[in-house]
């Protein structure tokens, strides 16, 4: 037996080795299974076992130090939990026999289960939605706890989907008392006191042109034919002339930083006295707008342009499928003659404007909306897919040059702004993308990657040669950033690009607007931080993920009210070894085909991402006519299975 002089030097020894062995900090990234991974601050990456990942959240701040492994990755072991930002969450209550616990809705949780003490149940049943909050953290032993903050509801209440969606992303519809005082002060006299010190280009024939039920119009359009091209007039909703910087009501947009848009329900960045009324570009009456003028060639190219803050009046507003009718049908019922003048403008204009940037830079590849059909009940009772109309493109090409402009006049004045900048393909896929040339395009097997032009390269390669390969390339791009200084977006094929054409909307846009009146007024503009720009963008990505997960669950529930026999045509937009993931074209509703289990054995080609068994062949972008195989409400997904068509249907 060790005597206790003997213990205290092997704890001390214990001790020593410990801290003789370098650690590494990191953050903590789940995974679909048990187990997970420690992002280090390196750029390198550690594999969690599942006995480790049971004692942490995804998204911890941890410190590690490592252990061999016999994968290619370095086993992580943790040594210390630096922070953890999961305090709250919404889950699924969940029973089994005495025991509680919450299933939490959080990406990456591997269907993890956090026990409730029994002090915590209250009047709760399962299948029961509920906001949490986290007792314990599992660092200490792998054993979590929860507590629950409310009730949401359950599944078949009216409303549920969106009750807990709000919740969930914690969207708050109403606005302070500050606010609503500050608002006081907002009157239409102000409006027009500020309106008759501009320049008045309200006898300017501009419209708007959006869906039939927009309230909160932030751009207006004007064009007329010249003998070198066009002159485009886009006026932008001015915003900021009524917002204070610094104010409650600022303070309130920045930290919204967006409006949200759910299925049936919106969440304004500015208040509905603002964005639906005194700044919406309403029809007939006088607006306060920035105003950007571009005087356009005959090829589409952007010759010169220019800003100024104006009085200006919409005289007509009209809908996408009005506009269409107009461009394809010669409909000129109801509009005047100039604004007829100015539609017919301003498609020729953006079309030549389509045409230079197809030639120059990149085109947006086509894709249709989806708009659900919501009864009182919010129930989704039918789903209508939108198709991009002549209409759409003259708006999208009018918005993408004015906010080529305003990223030109921010940057000549190398001055802080919000440039959208993407910087091309992740360098985590250069290899992979490289073997695939190597492949399918070799003499573009040295293209440099890093490039700022290496994918418009490689689409203008794909178009010539034919090979389906641009959704598969498309798949290997990074992510656009908000960059404070100009550079590329590659993924547009742009020296630079900013947007400001929805500041009513976006926050950011709302500041590029500040800058350049501030360069107007031969003032040196703000100077922003990355701090401010990161968590725009961060509440912009919110956004989006709260209304597509929306979207999705009121899909999901729809197909699965719908005749169990009914084939549908998808298309294949993701492959990987277990199966296929698809889209519905009449309804944009998303599942996948999984394979696994199959009879057959399928062969799955990582570089092309190809799966196949004998004749049979899956690619990205193929055609299939399916019918659901089972509906998970519970996870929220849909699983299809191909229709194999008979030798007499053939």
């Amino acid at each position: 037996m060790l005597d206790k002089s003997a213990l205290q030097q092997l704890k001390q020894l214990k001790s020593d080795l410990k801290e003789s062995k370098p650690t590494f900090d990191g953050t903590v990234v789940g995974s679909h299974g048990r187990f997970g991974f420690v992002a280090l601050d390196s750029g390198d990456r550690l594999f969690l076992v599942p006995d480790e990942m049971a004692r942490v959240f995804p998204g911890d701040r941890v410190r590690v130090t490592t252990e061999p492994s016999a994968k290619k990755q370095d086993n992580a072991v943790l040594e210390e939990l630096l922070s953890s930002d999961l305090k709250t969450f919404c889950g699924i209550y969940v029973v089994k026999g005495d025991t509680h616990f919450v299933q939490p809705d959080l990406a990456r949780f591997s269907n993890r289960l956090l026990f409730v003490p029994p002090k915590e149940r209250g009047e709760l049943s399962a299948g029961d939605l509920v906001r949490c909050s986290v007792l314990r953290h599992p660092f200490k032993n792998g054993k979590a706890q929860a507590g629950i903050i409310k009730r949401i509801g359950c599944p078949g209440d009216a409303g549920v989907e969106e009750r807990f969606m709000l919740e969930k992303y914690n969207y708050q519809p109403q606005w302070s008392s500050a606010v609503q005082q500050q608002l006081e002060g907002i009157t239409p006299d102000r409006v027009r006191a500020l309106g008759a010190s501009r320049s008045d280009v309200t006898a300017t024939p501009f419209v708007t042109i959006d869906s039939a039920f927009t309230q909160d119009m932030d751009d207006a359009l004007w064009a007329e034919a010249s003998e070198d091209g066009w002159n485009l007039w886009v006026a932008i909703a001015d915003p900021d002339a009524l917002i204070e910087p610094g104010s409650a009501l600022d303070t309130e947009a920045a930290q919204r930083a967006t409006s949200v848009y759910l299925p049936g329900f919106g969440i304004p960045m500015l208040p509905p006295a603002l964005s639906r009324e005194l700044c919406s570009l309403r029809e007939g009456v006088d607006r306060l707008a920035l105003l950007c003028r571009l005087r356009l060639g005959s090829d589409g190219a952007i010759l010169d342009h220019s800003f100024e803050s104006v009085n200006m009046r919409s005289h007509a507003k009209l809908s996408y499928d009005r506009v269409s009718e107009l461009f394809i049908d010669g409909n000129e019922t109801g509009l005047e003659a100039s604004v007829v003048a100015s539609l017919n403008a301003l498609r020729d204009a953006t079309r030549a404007l389509n045409q230079h940037r197809q030639r120059n830079a990149l085109l947006f590849e086509d894709r249709p909306d989806y708009h659900l059909q919501l009864d009182e009940n919010k129930r989704c009772i039918g789903i209508r897919r939108v198709d991009r109309t002549p209409a759409h493109l003259v708006v999208e090409e009018a918005m993408v040059a004015a906010n080529r402009c305003a990223a030109e006049c921010i940057a000549r004045a190398g001055v802080d702004g919000v440039f959208v900048v993407h910087p091309g393909f992740r360098p985590d896929r250069h290899e992979g993308l490289r073997q695939l040339l190597k492949q399918e395009l070799p003499h573009l097997e040295t293209l440099d990657l890093a490039a700022p032009t290496a994918f418009k390269t490689l689409v203008d390669a794909v178009s010539a040669s034919g090979v389906p390969l641009r959704p598969l390339i498309s798949k290997m791009l990074a992510r656009s950033t908000f960059e404070r200084r100009a550079a590329p977006h590659s993924g547009m094929g742009l020296e630079q690009y900013t947007t400001f054409t929805s500041p009513i909307r976006k926050y950011n846009d709302l500041v590029v607007h500040r800058q350049i009146k501030a360069l107007l007024a031969g003032q040196t503009p703000a100077e922003l931080s990355d701090d401010a720009l990161q968590a725009w963008q961060q509440q912009h990505q919110r956004a989006r993920s709260a209304s597509n997960e929306l979207e999705h669950w009121y899909m999901c529930l729809y197909i699965s009210q719908q005749e169990p026999a009914a084939e549908y045509t998808a298309t294949v937009v993701q492959v990987h070894s277990g199966g296929l993931n698809l889209r519905l074209d009449a309804l944009g509703v998303e599942g996948q085909v999984d394979l696994r289990k199959a009879r057959k054995k399928y062969s799955f080609d990582p570089l092309l991402q190809v799966l196949s068994a004998g004749a049979e062949r899956y690619q990205l972008g193929d055609a299939l006519k399916v019918r659901v195989n089972r509906c998970a409400l519970e996870e929220c997904k849909l699983y299809f299975e191909p229709v194999v068509e008979t030798q007499a249907e053939a």
